[in-house]
């Protein structure tokens, strides 16, 4: 168990300098990726989170990382694409002394990850990712980028994005204290309407084909930000990847039911057989 915030280091590279954690003492090295925005230490302030957290890095050494423009990291001097993120995973696994990893991308994370191991097959050992989609445009339709813009130009920082993202938690007042809290940090209004302009055009269709690292795709069957049909639907396109539909509702990785959730990452990452829950 983690018993105090692991350091935070930072490594250079050509567009400023990136924050990262490494903890854990289990058998596999894994580099669990979040986001669009997140803060490393803030992070750990909630209880939820750090339990998530704390399980992961029971059975890997966990390596996290906060991406460009947010968090810990420097902030860009241009809005960052997701072959800028991608980069900046190559970056933080070398400061590490990572060759080869296994990969984790939670939610939007999840393109980002699929792109860098159709790109650097060499360096992933395996990929999972969870609650996301090949398109960002089949999340974000014209319709919703509108109301989300809308709602970071009007109230950044009021935690009205946990709706979308946790609705579970969106009537626990101590979570959505912590939320505002996290929002607030994770990044500023500026980069965030940068981030959903990139989620809204990006799209990792054409690189899925060339993943040759065993995947797991894991989805909550009543997922309201991202459903469940193009959790399917990616997996389809990624060569002998395992599909596994959980129960919830809230794409936030680390809210809801979460122990099936790690159960299943643990068994992949692991080699043991998978419980095929849902």
């Amino acid at each position: 168990m983690i018993m105090e915030l692991p350091d935070t280091q930072y490594v250079s590279t050509d567009r400023g300098e990136i924050a990262y954690q490494v903890y854990g003492d289990g058998p596999v090295d894994l580099v669990a990726v979040g986001g669009p925005a997140a803060h490393l230490e803030v992070a750990w302030e909630n209880a939820e989170a750090t339990r998530y957290n704390e399980r992961l890095g029971s059975f890997a050494r966990v390596v996290r990382f906060d991406r460009r423009g947010t968090g810990l990291s420097d902030p860009p001097d241009a809005p960052p694409s997701l072959e800028d993120h991608a980069s900046d995973l190559g970056a933080v696994m070398d400061a590490v002394g990572l060759e080869r990893a296994a990969v984790l991308g939670e939610g939007d994370a999840g393109r980002l990850c699929a792109l860098f191991a159709a790109r650097e097959p060499e360096r992933v050992s395996k990929l999972v990712v969870y609650g996301t989609s090949a398109s960002g445009r089949a999340v974000l339709t014209p319709e919703r980028r509108a109301a989300l813009s809308r709602a970071i130009e009007e109230r950044w920082g009021e935690g009205v994005l946990l709706t979308l993202w946790a609705p579970s938690k969106a009537t626990d007042p101590v979570f959505a204290r912590w939320w505002r809290r996290f929002e607030r940090a994770a990044t500023s209004r500026e980069t965030a309407l940068d981030l959903v302009a990139m989620t809204a055009t990006v799209d990792v269709s054409e690189f899925l084909d060339g993943i040759g690292a065993p995947t797991l795709v894991l989805h909550r069957r009543d997922d309201e930000l991202v459903p469940v049909e193009l959790g399917r639907d990616l997996a389809e396109r990624i060569p002998g990847a395992r599909f596994v539909e959980l129960r919830g509702t809230d794409n936030l990785v680390f809210v809801g039911e979460v122990d099936p959730l790690l159960d299943e990452i643990e068994r992949f990452l692991l080699d043991e057989p998978s419980l095929e829950r849902g």
